[in-house]
């Protein structure tokens, strides 16, 4: 026995179910009420001390829902930490030995967990992670790592492109003034995903390249009245018109060029 209709979900909670009978939005096991942006029961997840935030019962997404998502129900993730575990993940199952990334903590969002800093590198690099006599006052962490074409990137959304340019700049400059051997941005990882779904959202992000070392992305919402998804739309459908006005262009001219040696 099934059932198929429609609710009048807003765009910032686009994927939950909406109770008209209440005017509250039903997120997993309890009501919302958007009016006044908290919900009608406690969380019964007790938090963590070291995110204030999340020690708020009643607060969805840290109470922004267009930085934050809350996959789980026990803790606001932001975008960018999915962002950054998908790539990081994708970037180590290509070479499990010599490739590392610092992953994002999901009790801690925006936090690093394993402090792959500079420090930790230098000594990789020489032989030892765990070399005493390596020392080196730096906390900046590359979020890639090639230990074997010993290339480091930044993964960044665009808005923070001029921050992962310099953030790149002084890892190299750190890494290049104590390892006796070259390190470079890296150009050798180009098969990201391009496109990461957002978990929880209607949310994407497109991944891409601006040069070397630095990967970075786009987050789009969908919805499919925005302008923004109207633009995109209209670009992709662009850009496959003109593919397949290359690609006929192409073939006019190989059967030109076919015929002219007959």
């Amino acid at each position: 026995m099934s059932s198929i209709g429609t609710t009048q979900n807003s765009y910032l909670y686009t994927g939950e179910q909406f109770d008209a009978g209440v005017g509250q939005y039903y997120l997993r096991d309890r009501y919302y009420n958007q009016a006044i942006g908290r919900f009608t029961r406690s969380d019964t997840w007790e938090g963590n001390t070291n995110n204030p935030l999340s020690l708020n019962k009643y607060l969805y997404a840290n109470g922004n829902p267009l930085a934050f998502v809350d996959p789980s129900g026990r803790t606001a993730v932001l975008d960018g930490d999915i962002v950054h575990e998908v790539i990081g993940k994708h970037f180590v199952s290509e070479d499990r030995i010599n490739r590392v990334y610092d992953p994002r903590s999901s009790q801690n969002p925006g936090v690093k967990v394993i402090q792959q800093n500079i420090l930790r590198i230098l000594r990789r690099s020489l032989g030892d992670e765990n070399e005493s006599g390596v020392r080196y006052r730096n906390s900046a962490r590359p979020d890639l790592t090639d230990f074997k074409l010993r290339e480091i990137y930044e993964v960044k959304p665009r808005t923070q492109l001029s921050k992962a340019q310099n953030q790149l700049n002084r890892d190299l400059a750190a890494l290049n003034l104590r390892d006796p051997q070259r390190w470079f941005a890296g150009v050798t990882y180009k098969s990201y995903p391009s496109v990461i779904p957002i978990t929880g959202t209607n949310r994407f992000a497109l991944v891409s390249t601006y040069g070397p070392g630095l990967i970075i992305y786009d987050r789009i919402g969908y919805d499919e009245d925005s302008p923004l998804v109207l633009i995109s739309v209209a670009f992709i459908r662009a850009v496959e018109k003109s593919q397949i006005d290359l690609l006929v262009s192409n073939t006019r001219l190989q059967a030109s060029l076919s015929r002219g040696f007959f």
